[in-house]
């Protein structure tokens, strides 16, 4: 194995995972008058890193897409830079390419690793694909319950 290419997750200066305190102060640490190492967080930077990423995880921007309820063209117009994707995106991207959301959006944290997925990986990354679509379905029949409710006390 080269020395030179790690297999594990390689982590950069992310803010532990402590909440919405230790986010808040990291921005406020890295903020863009930061020079040359302040974090990339342009549309571009972010597109570059979902598109390593995915490749990482051997995915296709066909089976990211169908992974996370998108289309195709959704994702090549992220990897491109022309558009990004929104918050509730970008967290089950980040689980399903066993990524963190720093580094997703800054370039800090948990990246992928620098070769292939292992079955151990993949299957994680499925598993975690599954949970976030699973995760909007309950929410779909949540609002359905909803609107049920209203409608029968109408």
């Amino acid at each position: 194995m080269n020395p030179e290419v790690p297999t594990t997750p390689q982590r950069h200066d992310a803010p532990t995972a402590g909440g919405d305190d230790d986010l808040a102060r990291f921005f406020a640490e890295h903020n863009s008058s930061d020079g040359p190492d302040a974090p990339l967080d342009d549309a571009h930077h972010i597109g570059a890193r979902l598109a390593k990423a995915r490749t990482a995880a051997g995915l296709s921007q066909r089976g990211m897409a169908d992974r996370i309820g998108v289309k195709e063209s959704t994702i090549a117009r992220w990897e491109s830079g022309e558009t990004s994707p929104r918050g509730h995106r970008v967290s089950k991207l980040a689980g399903m390419l066993g990524v963190s959301i720093s580094w997703i959006l800054m370039g800090r944290g948990v990246e992928p690793a620098r070769d292939t997925a292992s079955d151990i990986d993949r299957i994680r990354l499925e598993l975690d694909s599954v949970r976030a679509r699973l995760d909007d379905v309950v929410n779909e029949l949540a609002v359905l319950d909803q609107r049920l409710a209203s409608v029968d006390r109408a």
